[in-house]
């Protein structure tokens, strides 16, 4: 039995075969590439330092939800029970959790009677954990620091500001209330986070200190995000623990996403069957940079993951097609055995 593999139309379905495999890899390259580049989802990660366990899931709020720094407190009391109550004890103190509002564009002043516009969010809980921002000078604020008057601004508004980035402890002004600049942070640095953050410079306050740039009457400004580190025994339970708390009293004001595992070829899958609502939003919440980056992402990963599937349809096919011509020859070269067994010899 002779297999003759040199016939061009196996040179061409062998080049056809490396071309894809190669373009699967290149592919699967670029998906990692993406997906890691995108560091606030990855803030269970670096809370169980890899070790895995838990899962970080965000909650976001429209405008009209009511949701206040008041009910962060019943929210980590309610988690802390729920968790226990799904046997998983836990202290709510050791659970890490942020919330913020993002307060808009406002015009920060600085000691050399210059002023430049930036979009300013006042943030609580530990808000740069979940952040992953590239630190490049000072240290960042904590609810439990003793003064709240510090900001932390990106490199850009520095230089605006002062013309250069070795700012810490310069003065800065919101609507005449007086910040200390605590920390300098890299500007959005990815091709999404770039995309998505816009020209306008970022400045982060404490939340404590957000009341002070409104009038009195106004009140506290309502939050945009709540979001926390939970440990995760059995699949979704921290995502369900979330959604079952803030859906009795926020439904259809809120949208909670699992940040962990959210780039996972699984959930990407699920994707692919929700492209239109994943991207489009149906309520009236107002994102940040970095989640719409996020979003944004989630729909050329999408892209990807499908390109790749089609991809694999040629090795697997080319596979099936080598499987089948192996067998049919298999089996021909037994029937002419038996033939030559049966030919009586002289």
């Amino acid at each position: 039995m002779k297999l003759n593999f040199i016939k061009p139309r196996y040179i061409v379905l062998a080049l056809i075969n490396t071309i894809s495999v190669i373009a699967i890899i290149m592919i699967s390259l670029k998906y990692n590439s993406i997906a890691g580049s995108l560091k606030y989802n990855y803030a269970a990660e670096r809370w169980t330092q890899g070790k895995g366990g838990a899962s970080q899931i965000s909650c976001y709020f429209s405008n009209d939800s009511g949701f206040t720094a008041g009910n962060v407190e019943a929210v980590r009391n309610s988690i802390a029970s729920s968790l226990s109550n799904s046997g998983v004890e836990t202290n709510k103190t050791v659970i890490p959790d942020s919330y913020y509002t993002q307060l808009g564009k406002f015009n920060i002043n600085c000691d050399r009677n210059t002023s430049y516009q930036a979009n300013v969010t006042a943030a609580g809980g530990r808000f740069f954990l979940f952040r992953d921002f590239n630190l490049l000078k000072g240290a960042y604020f904590s609810e439990n620091d003793n003064m709240h008057d510090s900001i932390v601004i990106d490199r850009s508004l520095a230089f605006k500001l002062y013309g250069s980035e070795n700012v810490i402890g310069f003065s800065v002004y919101l609507n005449g209330v007086k910040f200390a600049i605590a920390a300098v942070i890299a500007d959005p640095q990815t091709k999404y986070e770039k995309e998505c953050a816009g020209d306008i410079p970022h400045a982060y306050i404490p939340y404590q200190e957000a009341d002070k740039l409104y009038d009195k009457t106004e009140g506290s400004p309502k939050l945009n995000c709540y979001e926390c580190i939970l440990p995760e025994p059995v699949d979704e339970l921290a995502y369900n623990t979330v959604n079952s708390i803030f859906n009795e009293s926020y439904k259809d004001k809120c949208l909670i996403i699992k940040n962990t595992d959210r780039f996972s070829s699984k959930v990407i899958q699920k994707q692919l069957k929700t492209m239109k609502q994943s991207v489009v939003m149906d309520k009236a919440i107002e994102l940040p940079y970095w989640e719409n980056a996020s979003r944004t992402a989630e729909f050329d990963l999408s892209i990807l993951y499908f390109i790749k599937v089609l991809l694999f349809i040629i090795p697997s096919a080319t596979g099936l097609f080598i499987a089948f011509i192996f067998s049919k020859r298999l089996r021909y070269g037994i029937v002419t055995l038996k033939k030559q067994k049966n030919v009586p010899t002289s």
